[in-house]
């Protein structure tokens, strides 16, 4: 398959994934960090980047003294490869109803609670968020597999329970159905770590995904993902690694609001 083609059905997980999958449950699985992060929010670690005509992740090692951000801005940037970012607390005007945006259709209690979700990018180069991903190819099909975190704020403690979410499109022929597993979850006031866990498999007739939802801060990448529309050339600052066999490999899903 195609770059083009993986891409658009990792953005129409992000459009569901994000909007659907933002969440959180006290479930750390796999290891990392605590799920509950407090008022400031502090990210590092290296960051790698996605090749996609071997499937293989690898080591990014550029230098970008600005890595912006939504909601707000925070303080972020890349040097020699290592990503390091702070944000505090969100401002009341950037946030946002949580079953609204961040957990469509979900019951929220309390209801007045606000929140935000963190997307991070560098300006001319592509998106970044903290995701692992392995892509299997058989016949015809592709199958994505993915675990990552989010960061979503929180303006208060907050339940958010939802049952289970399916949604079906047809395109001319074309199918789409994505499925977002039941959870019931508790957000603290302030920064939590939100694990979003699932597949998706692409094939000649329509695109099938499952989402899983909780909390968890598991041990994860940072992945700059290149945007297709950029006419540049990483391969000066990529080293490879030879961890991952062919056809396996670990990316990200791109934000699904457009804010460039």
């Amino acid at each position: 398959m195609a770059k083009r083609g993986l891409w658009k059905m990792l953005a129409i997980v992000a459009t569901f994934g994000l909007a659907l999958a933002l969440t959180g449950c006290g479930d750390n699985g796999g290891g990392g960090g605590p799920a509950f992060l407090g008022d400031t929010l502090n990210l590092t670690g290296q960051v790698y980047t996605f090749n996609w005509d071997t499937l293989r992740s690898v080591r990014y090692q550029g230098n970008h003294p600005t890595v912006s951000s939504w909601p707000q801005g925070g303080t972020g940037a890349i040097a020699n490869g290592q990503f390091s970012f702070q944000m505090g607390r969100v401002n009341t005007e950037h946030l946002e109803e949580l079953d609204d945006w961040l957990f469509y259709g979900a019951t929220i209690s309390p209801s007045s609670a606000r929140g935000a979700g963190l997307e991070l990018w560098v300006s001319g180069v592509g998106d970044l968020s903290r995701q692992n991903v392995t892509v299997r190819v058989s016949g015809n099909n592709e199958t994505v597999t993915f675990d990552g975190v989010n960061f979503v704020f929180v303006d208060r403690d907050v339940t958010v329970s939802s049952g289970q979410v399916v949604e079906n499109w047809d395109d001319n022929g074309f199918t789409e159905t994505f499925t977002r597993r039941a959870f019931n979850i508790s957000l603290q006031e302030g920064w939590n770590a939100v694990r979003f866990r699932g597949s998706n498999t692409w094939g000649p007739t329509g695109i099938s995904g499952t989402t899983t939802i909780s909390l968890g801060n598991p041990n994860v990448r940072w992945m700059l993902w290149e945007d297709d529309w950029y006419d540049i050339a990483l391969s000066g600052d990529l080293e490879s690694l030879d961890e991952a066999p062919a056809r396996q490999g670990r990316g990200q899903f791109p934000p699904s609001r457009s804010r460039r």
